[in-house]
């Protein structure tokens, strides 16, 4: 005899309380020195390709493996790591950018060697070349870089082979030195460079040509801030894809959608005033395609949904993480943010799958043929289920342990009233299961059972039960036949129906009935039925 597992997969519904409890504090482990990080204050997040958390503190660099948090040392094989890494980004083939005010490091993930890029060493005026912001790894290789003084291209080895200086070393001294900004790819060969407030620059990667835009240009009006009089400057930018965009205007309490194929703008409110609640280090993270979250710029963060289609954005304004100053916030590969504040390492507590998988032996269910589970019914702190089977047609399972209270056969073994089909309750604590051999009463208190008499009028072997409709009624039906029923359980009747009936019912056999938002009934099997419930019941069939 072949013996294996049956199983039970139960769909858990998560209730809108949990729901809208997974970002409080209490949702997250916290994650401090005390844990092994280099220091307190978080300032950047990143996973590499075999899932390992990447974190940047003020005090260097850590990587948390799923199990504990570990410094990575400040000298390794190629560079030195410094401690003020501004950004992590992940390149290609394992590789991570750090993204420091002494320039960018590739970090290796596998083989902990790495390469520094630096466009100049050992001048006063190096602390602006090296001082990054931005960085990407382009289809050859070559790395793109921003710094506070201009935009630079190295190969992959780490050779400067192409510079656009804003700021020169006869500017020292003179004032603010803020150039690079975010780097974004439009496709394999251009990329938009923005600088300062509002600057917009267009890299050629193909022809090594750097142009700057002014504002007046319509086709880069969006990120001039050409588009809106009294636009003065963004405060934070998010790139989707090639052509979609969101940004936020430090004066304007408004969320921008742009789509830069189409020059479409979508402009949402926003549920506080930009000005008091966010600043420069306020940054959009997505958390889903349709969500994503903003962190304020002293503390806590708000969640958004995004529409897609119409490119409005929507939010409740509820601030989550208060009294937390959030400097980043990342989403993992299993859909788990990270968040990264000045008091440690927030990570979030995954809620257990909305689908569990229950398995059970043939000796726990008294019965070595295996059959399959056909039906399950909770009703108080016990699950009623189903079998298709010659013996042990019901079991009954503990909901808080999952674990068999009894194993039922009707009628004795070898019989078909333990070919259980369907179960529904239409008495209080009495269930009807629906079998080959016909309708089972079932008590739940005394677990007695009986054959389900309706009088004369009660179709023979009804067995496939639905739930009371918003009329009231039930619908019967017997596997494979012409027989269907409405069943009134409040005045205990039943009428049946067949095709010299009126209103007649058109299907040779049936075999399922479902409910619409209507409360019509549609009954499927060789052709489907609508039953259209008001104001006078009328059958309309398509084979």
């Amino acid at each position: 005899m072949k013996r294996g597992f049956f199983h039970i997969i139960l769909c858990l519904i998560l209730s809108e309380f949990a729901f809208a409890q997974q970002y409080d504090e209490s949702s997250f482990k916290h994650f401090t020195i005390e844990d092994g990080l280099s220091d307190n204050l978080i300032t950047s997040i990143e996973q590499d390709d075999a899932g390992n958390i990447w974190i940047a503190t003020e005090a260097g660099l850590n990587f948390y493996d799923g199990n504990a948090i570990q410094k990575i040392p400040s000298m390794l094989q190629g560079a030195r790591i410094p401690a003020n890494i501004r950004k992590l980004k992940l390149f290609p083939s394992g590789q991570l950018a750090l993204i420091t005010l002494e320039g960018m490091i590739l970090l290796d993930t596998k083989s902990y060697t790495s390469k520094k890029y630096l466009v100049s060493e050992n001048t006063p005026f190096s602390i602006y070349q090296n001082k990054g912001w931005d960085a990407v790894s382009l289809p050859d290789r070559s790395v793109a870089l921003t710094t506070a003084s201009g935009f630079y291209l190295f190969t992959a080895s780490g050779k400067l082979i192409f510079r656009h200086d804003a700021y020169h070393p006869n500017d020292f001294g003179k004032g603010k030195i803020p150039y690079g900004r975010e780097i974004f790819p439009l496709d394999d060969d251009l990329y938009l460079v923005l600088f300062e407030d509002y600057g917009v620059a267009v890299f050629d990667h193909t022809n090594k040509q750097y142009i700057e835009k002014k504002k007046g240009e319509k086709k880069w009006d969006f990120f001039t801030l050409g588009f809106q009089p009294g636009m003065k400057d963004w405060i934070t930018k998010f790139q989707i894809d090639a052509d979609r965009f969101f940004c936020i205007e430090k004066d304007v309490d408004s969320v921008f959608y742009y789509h830069h194929r189409s020059q479409k703008i979508i402009r949402s409110k926003l549920p506080f005033h930009t000005a008091e609640v966010l600043n420069w280090a306020s940054k959009i993270t997505m958390i889903s395609d349709t969500s994503f979250v903003i962190n304020g710029g002293n503390d806590g963060f708000w969640l958004f949904h995004f529409d897609p289609k119409s490119g409005r954005i929507t939010g409740d304004g509820k601030k989550h993480m208060r009294g937390y100053q959030i400097n980043c916030i990342f989403r993992d590969k299993e859909n788990r943010l990270w968040i990264g504040t000045s008091v440690g390492l927030f990570q979030q507590k995954l809620f257990p799958s909305a689908i569990k998988t229950i398995s059970f032996t043939p000796e726990m269910l008294k019965d070595p043929v295996q059959k399959e589970i056909s039906s399950v019914y909770r009703y108080k702190d016990r699950l009623y289920v189903g079998r298709f089977a010659r013996q042990s047609g019901l079991m009954i399972l503990d909901t808080a342990t999952m674990q068999p209270l009894a194993n039922l056969s009707f009628y004795g073994n070898n019989s078909q009233f333990n070919e259980v089909i369907s179960i529904q309750m239409y008495h209080e604590d009495t269930l009807w299961l629906g079998t080959f051999g016909g309708l089972i009463w079932f008590d739940t208190n005394s677990n007695r059972y009986g054959k389900v008499s309706l009088g004369q009028s009660s179709p023979s072997r009804l067995n496939v039960l639905s739930p009371v409709g918003k009329d009231g009624n039930a619908w019967l039906l017997r596997y494979g036949s012409n027989v269907v029923a409405r069943y009134d359980p409040a005045n205990r009747k039943i009428v049946h129906y067949s095709g010299d009936t009126k209103p007649h019912q058109p299907l040779p056999r049936v075999n399922a009935v479902a409910y619409d938002a209507s409360g019509d009934a549609w009954i499927s099997g060789q052709g489907l039925t609508r039953i259209v419930m008001s104001p006078v019941i009328r059958v309309q069939g398509c084979k």
